[in-house]
């Protein structure tokens, strides 16, 4: 088990949390009730394209020039939805993000929003630089060494001495009798010891070292139709529209890759199912998957494929959330095929 992380650390996590809920918020707000609008002097997208997405945000910041001096793509606008430490103590890309948010919603963003996250910023900045100190002042305490089996707690090495060979001295006094002589019995334990002492270390110089591994192999995924019955798996246009369905955020954009995982509600069940696309300007071959476990079992993958010259979304087929009666557990992936990249989500449950 792991040490737990230092106060210190946890006071760092905490405020970046609080800030990072704030922009999110501002983001599920945007993907709610605004709309896209391309960028002016782009051609309008083939097909329709979501609101909010991080392309979307990137392409506000760029076009309004919200982040003067600093350069916000949407991977650093991920980044800052994610609340990298490493990102948010820089004011500039955190408050170009929540700009574009307000902006994508049709909603107002004041001088006085922007000066709440400068400070949030800067108080970030001050707790990791605190942080640092404490753990300069405070390093980390290590437990005292075991010895590696009990020989070494009988046996230890002589100081060296000039010109001297390596001799072993026993730790431990002779029991003595009534005439202050070494006892039989304690002389002849310590020849035993002794001897078990030299032959080990003879046996362990000279025996064959083995390496043992005690990780599992992975185990490859079932077919996605694998123990399922019914309604378990459904087309996702069963379900419902993608209009209809609820956005997991962050979405899965990465590069040219454009997608998501949505989740609805049909005949009393939640279904969760992902789609893929890719950029009009420079479409990539890819797909999605959607991956679903019961509870200490195998992995089921269900894949779709995005062709080069697909200009529509594809759609993984809606897995319901119980299977046989029993409650499953989802992860959905966006994939390109050349260079080969993957994008998921964490699991869903």
């Amino acid at each position: 088990m792991t040490d737990p992380k230092p106060p210190w650390w946890r006071e760092v996590d905490d405020a970046v949390a609080l800030l990072v809920s704030t922009v999110n918020t501002a983001a599920g707000q945007a993907a709610r009730e605004g709309s896209y609008v391309a960028p002016p002097n782009a051609p309008a997208p083939r097909r329709r394209r979501s609101p909010a997405s991080l392309r979307h945000i990137a392409e506000v910041i760029r076009t309004h020039r919200l982040a003067p001096g600093a350069t916000v793509d949407k991977d650093a606008v991920a980044q800052v939805l994610a609340g990298d430490h490493r990102i948010v103590v820089d004011p500039i890309p955190v408050i170009a993000v929540m700009h574009a948010c307000r902006r994508i919603a049709g909603r107002p963003f004041e001088v006085a929003d922007a000066a709440q996250i400068a400070a949030a910023s800067a108080r970030i900045t001050a707790l990791i630089e605190a942080a640092k100190a404490a753990d300069v002042r405070a390093p980390r305490l290590l437990p005292a060494p075991r010895p590696p089996s009990a020989l070494a707690r009988v046996l230890r090495p002589k100081p060296a001495e000039e010109d001297a060979g390596r001799e072993f001295v026993i730790d431990a006094r002779p029991l003595r009798g009534r005439d202050g002589w070494p006892t039989r019995a304690a002389a002849m334990a310590v020849v035993a010891v002794l001897a078990a002492a030299i032959g080990a270390l003879v046996t362990l110089q000279v025996a064959p070292q083995f390496a043992t591994s005690t990780e599992a192999e992975p185990v490859a995924d079932r077919p996605c139709a694998e123990d399922t019955a019914g309604d378990d798996l459904v087309r996702p246009e069963v379900v419902g529209p993608d209009s209809a369905a609820q956005v997991i955020e962050p979405f899965l954009d990465f590069d040219e890759m454009n997608g998501s995982a949505r989740y609805n509600r049909y005949r009393g069940r939640t279904y969760y199912w992902g789609r893929a696309g890719s950029d009009d300007n420079v479409p990539q071959a890819g797909g999605a998957r959607i991956r679903w476990q019961k509870a200490g079992g195998p992995w089921h993958d269900c894949p779709v494929t995005l062709a080069v010259d697909e200009r529509d979304y594809v759609r993984t087929p809606a897995v319901a959330t119980t299977i046989g009666g029993e409650a499953v557990r989802v992860q959905v992936c966006l994939w390109r095929q050349q260079p080969y990249r993957q994008n998921c989500t964490m699991i869903l449950s």
